[in-house]
């Protein structure tokens, strides 16, 4: 009920903000649509761009996989992503997989209750203090992006391609964004399609390599900043 009563205070912000300016812009043209149609004001596109983060190569899995999710864990759909991979992704993994692997969960805001939840999971490692994120891509056989609510395009997303990892997101996680699925990251939508994905990935049935070399080459396309 909080949650929806918030949702409904945003609708009225946007709605007497978009009829305040000549063009709202917005990253994402979903978005954009939405809102122009909701509030009758004129909507534009402009991209999220994410910093260069240098020379990076994409990284074949050895003999141990690192997993890697990254988002504020005060908002809520990062909490259920953080959720999904404690309770029901990690264990599917511990069946589905011939090589040991880790999940390092990166955010700040962590409820108590999260907290204690993620502390459960002997194979997950949060870090609520990290103060820079390349040390922690560069390392990363897969970016999990799990998520099912949110708006605009999800910089979790691009920081990964520009990282070269290999990404594995749901539609939401791709939202706004002109990736095409087995070409620029790994589509799933559930428990077993992360497992079935990350699985593949581990026995070397799906190339890593050339699927994170895509969506390298996809973000500097598209949605590099430039220094």
């Amino acid at each position: 009920m909080r949650l929806f009563a918030s949702s409904l205070q945003y609708r009225l912000i946007e709605a007497r903000l978009a009829r305040s300016y000549a063009t709202t812009f917005l990253a994402c043209h979903e978005d954009a649509r939405t809102l122009g149609r909701r509030s009758g004001g004129a909507t534009g596109v402009r991209p999220n761009w994410v910093p260069d983060p240098g020379a990076q190569q994409a990284r074949a899995i050895g003999d141990r996989l690192s997993l890697l999710f990254v988002g504020s864990l005060d908002y809520f759909p990062n909490e259920e992503a953080a959720r999904f991979i404690v309770q029901s992704l990690v264990p599917r993994l511990r069946d589905a997989l011939a090589l040991p692997f880790h999940v390092t969960i990166v955010g700040r805001g962590a409820s108590p209750a999260l907290t204690d939840l993620l502390a459960t999971c002997p194979e997950v490692d949060c870090r609520p203090d990290a103060e820079e994120l390349t040390s922690l891509y560069e390392p990363a056989d897969i970016v999990l992006v799990p998520l099912w609510s949110g708006g605009g395009t999800k910089l979790k997303t691009l920081e990964a391609l520009a990282h070269a990892c290999t990404v594995i997101a749901t539609p939401e996680g791709v939202r706004g964004l002109s990736v095409k699925p087995s070409q620029h990251f790994l589509a799933a939508d559930g428990a077993t399609e992360f497992t079935s994905a990350i699985a593949r990935l581990a026995n070397g049935e799906i190339d890593g390599i050339e699927v994170a070399g895509a969506g390298r080459r996809f973000w500097e396309a598209n949605h590099r900043l430039l220094p």
